[in-house]
């Protein structure tokens, strides 16, 4: 860190990409001020400069607010990652400044103010020359507003990322109206409908060849039937040659309404089991409420002092907190085997992890996990949070590449459950119900991967077996 000052020279550079590894520890502005203001007045001479791409920078909204209020400087390319929307507010509007910007990704701690979700947004439609655009994490509170907001001044865009919460089809006609869109993902609670989503397609030009919608975190309340899907896929291929992909959060209920099939499963391995509530939902989880952390602790120490305790299994914590308690508290009582099996986001559409609680799962929880057993969206959550590029399962060696990227952040082994993307008996991904034949299970250690095959079983009783299966 000490270093950069000595950068100070180079004036002449066009791209600058700076990272620290997982999560951001250097606060320069405030622990390292002089450094912080040198590599200020070195970026603001740098008139050549184009792209920057920072990650896991503390200080990069204040470090760059006044390179971007710099005359004379026109950015191609912005990439931040790991900050914060709340306190941004001038980072943002020093962003509007950057009209000749082509490409933006943001990926940060969101807010649940609606000013900072508005004064981003309304940064972001200045830049009207943006052709990638791609909004993680950051954008979870956006509303139907904000993302219709977006399409209707980036007509430009080919490239949109965004979250959300209980965004519907009322977007569709805005997005129908971006003529060169080739590529949609909504990491966000969708409520879409297979009439809502045909009528888009159906809307979709010459433009928009190639397009890929992904409907990754859709309520299960509005799930949509396997042969609605196959239409939508099959609208989608005949009108632009494009492609589908659609996802279910997974519920609570999974971890609530089966906290039996914990027991069940490691009775019959002749193992006993005491369960330890972190949290009580509200019938069909409408609401959560949280087990204060140090009556949590209570619970952990007593187990431990009486019973005795040879490998711990964690479902849901759904709280910052709560988190540090559990780890703290295990590694006092010498870090048994961990088996972490982690619960992300409620059915309702609820956020049952904050960003500082998933935050806090990758920096306490991971070091400490004998094995985690995630499914292929937690998955994806976890690299997000962790600042790590997850691209779309497409083969099983986008999944191999899942299992080991999730193994890098500190768990010492990664069981990757396949059963939300089945595979055909020739070992591709099914995307039709008729092709669905094996389901695909990926056991890594860092250095291998081993495979574990199991027949896909047609059923909607499907409450319990993530939980079953990581207590096996």
């Amino acid at each position: 860190m000490q270093y950069l000052s000595r950068l100070k020279n180079c004036t002449e550079i066009t791209s600058l990409n700076l990272a620290e590894d997982i999560a951001a520890t250097q606060d320069l502005e405030n622990r390292h001020k002089d450094i912080f203001l040198e590599m200020i007045e070195w970026l603001r001479g740098c008139h050549q400069l184009r792209e920057i791409t920072l990650s896991n920078f503390i200080s990069a909204p204040p470090l760059l607010t006044p390179v971007m209020r710099e005359r004379g400087i026109e950015l191609d390319s912005l990439e931040i990652e790991g900050y914060s929307l709340t306190g941004s507010k001038d980072f943002h509007q020093a962003m509007a400044l950057q009209p000749s910007l082509t490409s933006l990704y943001l990926k940060g701690e969101d807010s649940e103010v609606v000013a900072d979700n508005d004064i981003l947004v309304d940064a972001i439609n200045r830049l009207i020359n943006l052709r990638d655009l791609r909004l993680t994490q950051i954008s979870a509170n956006f509303t139907e507003h904000h993302i219709r907001s977006l399409a209707q001044n980036l007509h430009k865009l080919e490239t949109f990322w965004t979250g959300g919460f209980h965004i519907t089809d009322a977007i569709w006609p805005d997005i129908a109206e971006l003529g060169r869109l080739k590529r949609l993902e909504l990491n966000a609670d969708t409520r879409f409908t297979s009439n809502g989503i045909v009528d888009f397609v159906l809307s979709l030009g010459p433009g928009n060849e190639g397009f890929t919608l992904s409907v990754m975190m859709q309520d299960t309340d509005s799930d949509i039937a396997e042969i609605e899907q196959d239409m939508i896929r099959e609208t989608l291929a005949s009108r632009v040659g494009g492609r589908f992909d659609f996802l279910l959060v997974r519920g609570p209920e999974d971890e609530f309404a089966n906290e039996d099939s914990d027991s069940e499963s490691t009775m019959r391995k002749d193992v006993y089991s005491s369960s330890q509530a972190q949290t009580a939902p509200v019938e069909r989880v409408r609401n959560i409420h949280y087990v204060p952390a140090d009556f949590v602790k209570e619970q952990i120490d007593a187990v431990f002092d009486d019973i005795g305790v040879d490998v711990v299994k964690i479902g849901m914590l759904a709280a910052a907190e709560t988190i540090g308690v559990v780890a703290s508290t295990l590694e006092f009582h010498g870090n048994p085997p961990l088996v972490l099996d982690p619960v992300m986001v409620a059915t309702s559409g609820a956020q049952l992890l904050p960003s500082e609680a998933v935050h806090s799962i990758c920096t306490q929880l991971l070091p400490l996990a004998t094995i985690l057993t995630p499914n292929i969206p937690e998955a994806k959550l976890l690299l997000q949070k962790a600042g790590v590029v997850s691209n779309d399962v497409a083969s099983i060696d986008d999944l191999v590449r899942m299992a080991f990227d999730i193994q890098q952040l500190g768990p010492q082994y990664v069981l990757l459950k396949g059963g939300h993307l089945p595979l055909t008996r020739s070992g591709q991904i099914s995307y039709r119900d008729e092709d669905r034949d094996t389901v695909l299970n990926i056991f890594h250690d860092g250095k291998r991967a081993v495979f574990f095959e199991t027949d896909y079983v047609v059923s909607k009783n499907t409450h319990g077996t993530g939980c079953s299966l990581a207590c096996k």
